[in-house]
C-alpha cells in the first residue's frame, strides 16, 4: 500500500465521520437557538450538567428544588467545540448505568458464600470439606465423573475441575478419560 493510498483510506473516514456528525451539529444549533428564545443560561446548565455527572446522589437535588428564571442574554459565537460537550451527556448516563452493575456483581458473590467468608478460615475450611466430600465419592463409587460429582455435591463442574487437577498432582486421584478412581496408595 503506498502513501497515496493510505491518505485515499484517511480522507474516506473524516468523510464518513463528517457525515455521521452533521446531524448531532444541527440538532445542537436547532437546541441553542431554542435555548436563547426561552432564555436558558447555557454556561449555567452545563456546570449543573457537570456538578451532577461528578456526584450522581446530586441528581436529584436539581430536580425537585426550581432553579430561578435568568435573564436572557445576548447572543454570543457559537463555538466549535460545543458539539463535544452535546455528545458527553449521551456518555455519561452510560456510565452511571455502569455503577449500578459494578455494585450489584458483589452482592450476588457475598450471597453465594458470606456466611462461609466470616468465619475464620472460612474458605479454607470450605475447600478442605468439598475436597474431602469428593474423594469420598470417589472412594464410593469409583469411575464417577466430573459432571456426576457436581450433582452429587450440588456445585458446577468447573469449580470442581481445579480440585481433580490437585488431587491428580498430589498423586491420590487418576483420571482414566473422565472416570475418576483413588490411587492404591491414596
Amino acid at each position: 500500500m503506498t502513501v497515496l493510498d493510505d491518505l485515499r483510506v484517511v480522507e474516506e473516514r473524516i468523510a464518513a465521520r463528517l457525515a455521521e456528525l452533521e446531524p448531532l451539529v444541527q440538532e445542537y444549533n436547532e437546541l441553542q437557538q431554542i435555548a436563547e428564545r426561552l432564555g436558558i443560561d447555557r454556561e449555567r446548565a452545563l456546570a449543573e450538567a457537570a456538578a451532577i455527572v461528578a456526584t450522581p446522589q446530586a441528581a436529584a437535588v436539581p430536580a425537585t428544588a426550581p432553579a430561578p428564571a435568568p435573564a436572557p442574554k445576548a447572543a454570543a459565537a457559537k463555538p466549535k467545540p460545543k458539539p463535544a460537550a452535546k455528545a458527553k451527556p449521551k456518555a455519561k448516563p452510560k456510565a452511571a448505568a455502569a455503577k449500578p452493575k459494578a455494585k450489584a456483581a458483589p452482592k450476588r458473590r457475598a450471597a453465594k458464600g458470606a456466611a462461609v467468608r466470616r468465619q475464620p478460615g472460612g474458605t479454607q475450611k470450605a475447600g478442605a470439606e468439598r475436597r474431602e466430600r469428593m474423594l469420598q465419592l470417589i472412594r464410593e463409587t469409583p469411575g464417577i465423573t466430573v459432571p456426576d460429582l457436581s450433582v452429587a455435591l450440588e456445585t458446577d463442574a468447573p469449580s470442581l475441575y481445579r480440585v481433580v487437577r490437585k488431587l491428580q498432582s498430589d498423586g491420590i486421584v487418576a483420571k482414566d478419560g473422565k472416570s475418576l478412581r483413588l490411587v492404591a496408595g491414596g
